[in-house]
Formats: C-alpha cells, sequence, structure tokens
C-alpha cells in the first residue's frame, strides 16, 4: 500500500521534475488530439477529391436550406454580411497580434510566440490548399453575396478555430478554481465557432463542408503547435507575482 503524498512545507518549492513531468504529458496529450483531428480532416478531404455523391448531397441539401432562410430574412442578411467583416481572417490575426504583445509584456513570452506561430501556420495553410484542392463555391440563382477564390477550406472558419481553440489553451490555467470562467471561456469560444460557420454556410459562399474542414485543420494546428512549444507557464515565464508551479497551492 502506498503512503499517501505529504503536502510540502510553507515556502518549500516542489521538485523541478514535477512541472516537466506536467508538461510532458500536456504535451503527449496535445499530440493525440492533433492526430485525431487530422483523421476526419484527412476523410473529409478525401471525400471531397473523389467527388463523393454523398457527401455533395448532404453540402448542396444544407446550402440550399440555409440560402433560403437567410434570403427570407433580410435584417440576418445583412447581419451576417457585417459578421462576414469582422470574423475575417485578418481581424483574427489582429486579435491574435494584440494578445501576443500583452502575453509578451507580462514575460509569458513562450505564449506569445506560440500565439504568432499557431495563427502564422494557420494561416499559411488556406491559401495553398484552396488552390490544391480547387473546390469550386456553391452558386446560386440570387446570390446573397459572392467571394473569390476557392471554397476549401473556409478560411473564416479556420481563422475563428485558431482563435477559439487558442484562447482556451491559454486561459485554461487561468481559469482554475473559476468555474464560472471557465464555462464562459468554453462558451465563447464554442460561440465564435458555430457563429462564424452559420454566416459562411449562410451567405452561401462555403458548403458544411468547407466549414467543417476549416475547424479540423484550425484544431489540428492548435493541437500540434501545443504540442510543439508543450505549452505550458514555465518559471521563468511565469507573470510577476504568479506562483511558480501554478499546479502547486501552497498549504494556508
Amino acid at each position: 500500500m502506498t503512503a499517501p503524498s505529504r503536502p510540502l512545507p510553507h515556502g518549500a518549492r516542489p521538485s523541478p521534475e514535477a512541472p516537466a513531468r506536467r508538461f510532458g504529458v500536456r504535451a503527449a496529450l496535445a499530440a493525440a488530439a492533433a492526430l485525431v483531428a487530422a483523421g476526419p480532416l484527412t476523410l473529409v478531404v478525401v471525400l471531397i477529391l473523389t467527388r463523393s455523391s454523398a457527401l455533395r448531397r448532404v453540402d448542396a441539401s444544407v446550402a440550399t436550406s440555409l440560402h433560403s432562410y437567410v434570403s427570407a430574412r433580410p435584417a440576418l442578411g445583412q447581419t451576417l454580411g457585417v459578421g462576414s467583416v469582422v470574423l475575417h481572417p485578418r481581424v483574427m490575426w489582429v486579435v491574435a497580434g494584440t494578445a501576443a504583445v500583452v502575453l509578451w509584456r507580462r514575460r509569458r513570452r513562450r505564449h506569445a510566440v506560440w500565439a504568432v506561430v499557431t495563427v502564422a501556420v494557420g494561416g499559411a495553410l488556406d491559401t495553398p490548399l484552396k488552390e490544391l484542392i480547387r473546390r469550386a463555391r456553391p452558386v446560386f440563382d440570387t446570390p446573397l453575396t459572392t467571394a473569390p477564390g476557392y471554397s476549401f477550406p473556409s478560411g473564416h472558419a479556420l481563422n475563428s478555430m485558431l482563435i477559439a481553440a487558442g484562447a482556451v489553451v491559454l486561459g485554461w490555467s487561468a481559469t482554475r478554481g473559476r468555474p464560472w470562467r471557465r464555462t464562459a471561456l468554453l462558451g465563447g469560444a464554442a460561440l465564435l465557432v458555430l457563429v462564424t460557420g452559420f454566416d459562411r454556410v449562410g451567405l452561401g459562399v462555403h458548403y458544411a463542408s468547407d466549414v467543417v474542414g476549416g475547424w479540423l485543420m484550425g484544431l489540428a494546428v492548435v493541437c500540434a503547435t501545443t504540442a510543439a512549444f508543450n505549452t505550458g507557464v514555465a518559471p521563468q515565464e511565469r507573470d510577476e507575482g504568479e506562483p511558480a508551479d501554478p499546479d502547486h497551492r501552497s498549504p494556508s
């Protein structure tokens, strides 16, 4: 029978190996999540390239239904048009850049660099994949709006997932012990990606599978960079006043 662990004496610091082990576990989980996301993404790409009739039927049905729904509600269409601008990838890049500056000023430099690299990698995948797959956008007799280039993946969906999943990674430790804040963090992230997806399909500029592909790609990138950077608050990168070990609470 294993003896129960004893709390550290007041003022004592945990062994340096403990944070390293935790970071290693987090990196392994992030790498596994990236592989899990890459599987469905690969399937979607294969179905598109092989011109799967089942996927085409589902995409056409969803696109037609949402286009009809939005067309019958001009105010909704105008709102989605504004959303298209607000949720544009360039806006997401500005958000990520601002977050990186704030993190850098708070001496969380690993997180700052991770945020920039994550958005840069994800953003760099969009156009080459569009040119490689060359999927035509949906066509309607009375389009609500138009968009240039090819359809897969949705750049808006990809970048919204980068920001949403990135915010969860950065805010997870900060909301430990604060369930309402953590719920708000997860809810806000989910709302961002769902609203973006509805916007793109509702305006008729993407198929549902374009949006799903963008989400999966963004999630895979965030998980992969999190694993590569072994993202965590290392002692030398913590904010001022933050304990060296974010998982350790000193005894009261």
